[in-house]
């Protein structure tokens, strides 16, 4: 939003004819714009609800069409707030019935008695009903439920949990092979997550790529994505720094440690060696030990030595 004191923006023309003393000319345009999608942008106390109820009421208006109450789907993300938008509905329904013209009033009475089954709920409650009404097609019982999280976290764990026990029962030979690499824990975990991203997963058309296609895909936007972020997060981190400074401020007396810390302070300042960032830090990894230069007279002092040594 570029202006705050708005509590609405959308960016359809309002008509002359829509605008209400009642509303604000925001709210107006999203009450009344039909020629496209509408998204509301406000805080708390602005009067989203109330312009999604109007957006609603008018719908059902007989002088703007009239559609009927069973071709609108009102979803909110929680239950109360679709208590309270059902509520203002109801109300305002009633309202309309007391001031209709004779010959609409036939249309706000059906609405006021069927207000009550009008489909105004979570998308959690609407998916629901939805399935329950066609429950033989989806081959679900229809007296199913919707788990929590707090219970359906465990489940899915466990569920994964007994599926590798079994394959690994079966001798399964990629599931052994990637419990050996990585850990029965960490398969654990990572299958678990994909599950929660398999909607996801589904948009992608991955099975069609094949394990090589797959394997060049996450090679490519590792490359190009995650690589790039992991090298700058290194190349930010405060060890480097203090590194540099203890190169700065410490050179040992002789010997092999001379060479390595020419090497160390060398290899830290190569851009050319960065581009391959695995070969860049076993190099520092290996320049900054001290094995094998362990002589007192290699260093100034046994306190620069054992400072090093920790770092």
């Amino acid at each position: 939003m570029n202006r705050p004191s708005s509590p609405m923006e959308i960016s359809s023309k309002t008509p002359s004819s829509a605008r209400s003393t009642n509303y604000t000319p925001q709210q107006a345009q999203a009450i009344t714009t039909r020629a496209s999608s509408v998204a509301l942008a406000a805080g708390a106390g602005c009067g989203k609800t109330f312009v999604l109820t109007e957006r609603f009421l008018a719908e059902l208006d007989p002088r703007q069409g009239g559609r009927e109450l069973s071709g609108l789907v009102a979803i909110t993300f929680t239950e109360r707030a679709a208590r309270e938008m059902r509520g203002r509905i109801r109300q305002a329904c009633r309202e309309r019935l007391q001031k209709a013209a004779e010959e609409e009033v036939p249309h706000w009475l059906k609405i006021v008695r069927d207000v009550d089954s009008a489909r105004i709920s979570t998308i959690h409650s609407f998916c629901g009903s939805l399935l329950r009404a066609n429950a033989p097609q989806a081959g679900l019982d229809p007296q199913f439920s919707v788990i929590e999280g707090a219970v359906s976290d465990p489940l899915r764990r466990q569920a994964v949990s007994q599926t590798l026990e079994r394959l690994l029962a079966d001798r399964h030979r990629a599931t052994m092979l990637l419990v050996r690499q990585v850990g029965l824990e960490k398969v654990i975990s990572i299958a678990d997550r994909l599950i929660l991203m398999r909607f996801e997963l589904r948009g992608a058309s991955w099975a069609e790529l094949g394990a090589a296609g797959l394997k060049d895909l996450w090679r490519e936007k590792f490359e190009r994505e995650h690589l790039p972020q992991i090298t700058e997060e290194i190349l930010q981190a405060e060890e480097l720094e203090d590194i540099r400074d203890l190169l700065a401020a410490v050179q040992p007396a002789k010997g092999v440690m001379i060479e390595r810390w020419t090497s160390l302070r060398d290899t830290l300042e190569n851009r050319k060696l960065r581009e391959n960032l695995l070969d860049w830090l076993t190099q520092l990894r290996n320049h900054a030990t001290v094995k094998g230069a362990t002589a007192k007279d290699i260093w100034p002092s046994p306190e620069i030595k054992e400072e090093v040594t920790e770092r």
